[in-house]
C-alpha cells in the first residue's frame, strides 16, 4: 500500500481528526488548564499541545505547530512585523522541541518503543517549559531501556517544523 494513497492517510486522518474533535471538548470544559501567561504563546502551546497529540493517537511523525502557521498569509505577516520579538520566540520555541521530538523519536524507535508512550507527558503539561521537563524525564527512562532497532531509520515521513 502506497503510503500517500487515500486509503493510507485515511488510515492515520480519521484517528487524527477525531482527537481534535475530542480535544476541543475537553478544552472548551476547562478541565486541563494552561500556564502560560502571554497570550499569544498560549495559544501557540495550545495548537502545539493538540496537534502532538493528534499525531501520537495516528501513528504519525512527533512534530507540531504554533497557531501561526494557520494565519491568513498576511495576518502572519502582520503578527511578524508587530512582534518580531514574539514571533521569532514562538518559531524558536517550536523549531527547538520539534528537534527534540525528532531526536526522541529516533530514539523510540531505535528501542522498538512507540510514541503513544509520551502521550501523558504531553497531556499533563501545561507550558512548553513543562512539556520539555515532563519530556526530559521520558526520555532519561526512555534511554535506560535496550536498543532492539539499531539500523531503524530516524524518519516517519511526517515529520516537519513549522510554526
Amino acid at each position: 500500500l502506497n503510503r500517500w494513497s487515500p486509503r493510507a492517510m485515511t488510515g492515520e486522518n480519521i484517528p487524527h481528526e477525531v482527537h481534535h474533535l475530542f480535544w476541543k471538548g475537553v478544552m472548551d470544559s476547562n478541565i486541563l488548564t494552561r500556564t502560560e501567561t502571554d497570550t499569544d504563546f498560549q495559544a501557540a502551546f495550545a495548537m502545539y499541545q493538540d496537534e502532538i497529540i493528534a499525531r501520537m493517537c495516528s501513528g504519525g511523525g512527533l512534530s507540531g505547530y504554533s497557531h501561526l502557521r494557520l494565519l491568513k498569509p498576511e495576518a502572519r505577516e502582520n503578527f511578524k512585523s508587530e512582534k518580531p520579538e514574539k514571533f521569532q520566540a514562538i518559531f524558536d520555541t517550536v523549531a527547538t522541541l520539534n528537534d527534540f521530538l525528532q531526536e526522541l523519536s529516533s530514539e523510540l524507535k531505535r528501542r522498538n518503543i512507540s510514541g503513544e508512550t509520551l502521550i501523558g507527558a504531553v497531556i499533563k503539561a501545561r507550558s512548553f517549559n513543562e512539556l520539555k521537563e515532563n519530556l526530559n524525564t521520558c526520555k532519561n527512562y526512555i534511554m535506560t531501556q535496550p536498543i532492539t532497532n539499531p539500523d531503524k531509520p530516524s524518519s516517519s515521513g511526517w515529520d516537519f517544523a513549522l510554526v
